[in-house]
């Protein structure tokens, strides 16, 4: 299907159908029916992120359909409300009855940031690798292991991701060992970047034990 990218009418249509095929795919693998990802489906880390995406598009394609401005338009009288839910409660002649509940942009702020502290107070900065002795210690039932490691932007840019992956697992475990590695932007500190890294040590442990 071809798009008149010159104009904004073909380029919101595209983006719309962008946003359509991103959905069906975000939920087919929730559903568990994309094969590439079948060894992920138990975890939650991985899962979590489809979700917040998943959910982060559906609001992007109310966005672009201009429907949910329409509705924090006639609940707060602008277009401020973020996150918001509908549902059709009713029929009243010709219009509906939508119940819509959704935040202002500064409750959205205030929870990140509570969010953002209170995850901040919970998993530790790195600033060298774990030892062995941390790497038991934290450790869950699965011998997964998460942190926050500090990297340049040159090891970001510099680097494909195989690489990349075995610069944060060496920052976190002192070793390319991690396994099933999954990684966040957390934030900046100066002009380094800090990374949530979450991964499997298995392989860390067992050299260790066998040594």
């Amino acid at each position: 299907m071809g798009y008149d990218m010159e104009t904004i009418e073909g380029r919101t249509k595209y983006l719309i159908n962008q946003r359509k095929k991103d959905i069906k795919k975000f939920e087919a693998i929730l559903r568990g029916e994309c094969l590439e990802y079948s060894r992920y489906m138990k975890d939650e880390t991985f899962l979590g992120s489809v979700r917040l995406k998943l959910k982060s598009e559906k609001e992007l394609l109310l966005d672009l359909e201009g429907f949910s401005d329409v509705l924090s338009e006639k609940l707060v009288g602008s277009t401020t409300l973020m996150a918001s839910n509908h549902s059709i409660v009713s029929a009243e002649g010709d219009s509906v009855i939508i119940s819509v509940k959704g935040e202002t942009s500064e409750n959205i702020a205030d929870e990140w940031d509570k969010v953002y502290q209170e995850e901040n107070n919970k998993l530790k900065i790195f600033r060298s690798p774990m030892t062995i002795e941390e790497i038991k210690s934290i450790r869950d039932e699965n011998n997964y292991v998460e942190g926050i490691v500090i990297v340049d932007l040159d090891d970001i840019i510099g680097y494909d991701l195989e690489s990349f992956l075995d610069i944060i697992s060496d920052k976190l475990i002192g070793s390319v060992c991690l396994m099933d590695t999954n990684y966040t932007v957390f934030g900046t500190e100066g002009e380094s970047i800090l990374i949530r890294v979450k991964g499997d040590a298995s392989n860390a442990i067992e050299e260790d034990e066998e040594e």
